[in-house]
């Protein structure tokens, strides 16, 4: 096998992730890590909803209740790790965190299907201690609904098939990348 060049390996960074949007990769489903206001780490499965290479951005929903919405608002830094099973590549994301409840969220809100639209606003809020396993209501409500916009500041990716290797590109060095050992 041909070691792809720095340029390939970017694009191919990005085609994971534009695929997972349109549900093709196992970039659809990703993990989000965040810390909490006591400075403990969390870990969470987010679906990756936009992928913007030309503008270096990622997009998830989420509740305005959850707990990743009071991590983000106190430490609005986070990763996003992706891990492609076939292809032995895993790619983890630095980014920059902006929790939106603007007009272009009330746009992605009527994108939301009706059924889907009950993952936004519970009774009581997401999180709470309730009295059994079904002891909650949903309530759809759009007020809940928040749209977190990722600023991608870095790429770390990473090959675990054949011979490995590993590379690094951040946006403040142009994107051009750097070889990195694995």
């Amino acid at each position: 096998m041909n070691p792809p060049n720095l340029t390939e390996l970017y694009n191919r960074a990005w085609s994971y992730l534009v695929a997972g949007v349109k549900g093709q990769s196992t970039a659809r489903l990703v993990v989000l890590a965040s810390v909490d206001p006591s400075g403990q780490p969390e870990a969470r499965s987010v679906v990756l909803r936009s992928a913007d290479p030309a503008q270096s951005r990622l997009e998830f929903h989420t509740d305005v209740d959850s707990q990743k919405v009071t991590s983000l608002h106190h430490m609005p830094r986070a990763q996003i790790h992706v891990w492609d099973p076939t292809d032995h590549v895993q790619l983890r994301l630095d980014v920059q965190v902006a929790l939106c409840q603007d007009d272009y969220a009330s746009e992605q809100w009527k994108k939301v299907p009706g059924p889907s639209q009950i993952a936004y606003g519970k009774t009581p809020s997401t999180g709470r201690v309730i009295p059994g396993t079904f002891a909650y209501e949903t309530t759809s409500s759009q007020e809940n609904f928040v749209v977190a916009d990722c600023l991608v500041r870095t790429i770390d990716y990473l090959c675990l098939d054949g011979p490995h290797f590993r590379a690094v590109f951040k946006a403040s060095g142009g994107w051009k990348g750097a070889w990195l050992s694995p």
